[in-house]
C-alpha cells in the first residue's frame, strides 16, 4: 500500500489534473489487461469491433490497440475497428491526437 500511495502521489505532483482514472495511473498495464480480456473472449475469426464510452484523452484506446498490435494475429489488428464515443469535442481531438501519433 505504501508503494502504491507513493506512486499515486508522484503522478499527481507531476500534473495539474485533480483526478485520474486507473487507466491513467497504471498505463499501459491497465489497458493491456483490458485488451487481454477482449482477446480471450472475442471471436477473433470475425473483424473485431471495440466501443469505448468516454474515451477521454485516448490512453486506454492507445494501450488496447498497442497490445492487440503486438499480441494478436496481424489480420486481427489490421481489420479491427475502435470507436471512442466522447461528448466533449476538445477531449475528442485529444483522443485522436494521442491515439494516432504512434501509428
Amino acid at each position: 500500500r505504501k508503494a502504491y500511495m507513493k506512486h499515486v502521489d508522484k503522478i499527481y505532483k507531476q500534473s495539474e489534473i485533480s483526478w485520474f482514472t486507473p487507466v491513467e495511473l497504471f498505463k499501459p498495464w491497465y489497458a493491456h489487461g483490458i485488451a487481454e480480456a477482449i482477446m480471450r473472449t472475442a471471436n477473433l475469426s470475425v473483424p473485431l469491433k471495440i466501443y469505448e464510452i468516454g474515451g477521454g484523452s485516448g490512453t486506454c484506446a492507445k494501450g488496447v490497440m498497442d497490445y492487440i498490435m503486438l499480441n494478436a494475429p496481424e489480420r486481427v489488428y489490421n481489420n479491427m475497428t475502435y470507436i471512442s464515443v466522447e461528448i466533449q469535442s476538445l477531449t475528442g481531438r485529444d483522443t485522436e491526437r494521442n491515439c494516432w501519433t504512434s501509428f
